[in-house]
């Protein structure tokens, strides 16, 4: 009972953040700074392969797990994108990232990044969003609509009882190719994740508040990302946005990777 009330105390009436778990923190160099941030289901281990195609370049490529998963703490909270982003706000301070940084976030990833470079746009220099769930903006025709809405009940189904998720070969299956994985400790912060951070989302407020540059890249075999086109779903955003489309599915993969890679070497030229 005194831990839970301490516990209260400090992180829920005083809002101190969570400490995250930190899964690879590596310096190649030292003229900019990466921060990972992964998918809702997974852990930071999911970028090992795009730092590892750093390796070579000046930088410093560091990964969290974000809370609810991997190795950082699980906690009884909402796991809205605030929160997520107060930890890694203050696992940045902790870990001495200091100067501006490029923020690399996968599918739920992507919608925390966007809050901290709104929130903290002092922290943030560049965004690399691979596939961002945009759930807001999309068009009004039909089959946007009955996508969203088929997806949207399958969500419902989940938070309302999560364990869906485990006990099945098939399933198993279907999260493994999402890049995804559940496990009973996680199912509290899985389901709160997907209805408080990625179906109640604003991320659309965010981007329409942030300035650095920001590249979005769509996988054309992601089943579970709506994509509208960009000037239609993006036209609130003043940053210089870039859109790209590979062949992937929604998890991150070698080739993933090494677009993603691509992309994080090019934006860090662009800003020498």
């Amino acid at each position: 009972m005194a831990l839970n009330y301490l516990d209260w105390l400090w992180h829920g009436a005083l809002r101190r953040p969570y400490p995250l778990h930190v899964t690879f923190d590596r310096a190649y160099g030292n003229q900019y700074t990466v921060v990972f941030l992964h998918g809702i289901g997974a852990s930071g281990a999911v970028w090992e392969e795009v730092a590892g195609q750093l390796n070579g370049e000046p930088v410093r490529v560091i990964a969290f797990d974000l809370l609810g998963f991997g190795q950082s703490p699980k906690p009884v909270i909402k796991y809205n994108a605030d929160e997520q982003a107060r930890a890694v706000i203050k696992a940045m301070s902790r870990h001495k990232v200091r100067k501006p940084v490029m923020l690399v976030g996968h599918s739920m990833g992507s919608l925390i990044a966007a809050r901290i470079a709104r929130i903290r746009p002092d922290l943030v220099q560049h965004l690399i969003l691979y596939q961002m769930p945009v759930y807001e903006g999309l068009p009004e025709r039909g089959g946007y609509r009955l996508r969203r809405d088929f997806y949207f009940k399958l969500y419902d189904a989940i938070v309302d009882d999560p364990t869906m998720l485990l006990g099945s070969s098939m399933r198993a299956v279907v999260l493994r190719k999402a890049g995804v994985s559940v496990t009973p400790e996680t199912l509290q912060p899985f389901a709160r994740s997907l209805r408080h951070t990625i179906m109640e989302q604003s991320v659309l407020s965010d981007l329409s508040h942030i300035k650095v540059p920001i590249d979005v890249i769509y996988g054309s075999l992601d089943v579970l990302v709506i994509r509208g086109k960009a000037e239609t779903v993006f036209t609130e955003v003043p940053a210089p946005l870039r859109t790209h489309t590979i062949t992937q599915l929604h998890r991150l993969t070698p080739r993933a990777s090494k677009f993603i890679a691509k992309r994080i070497t090019a934006a860090a030229v662009a800003t020498r």
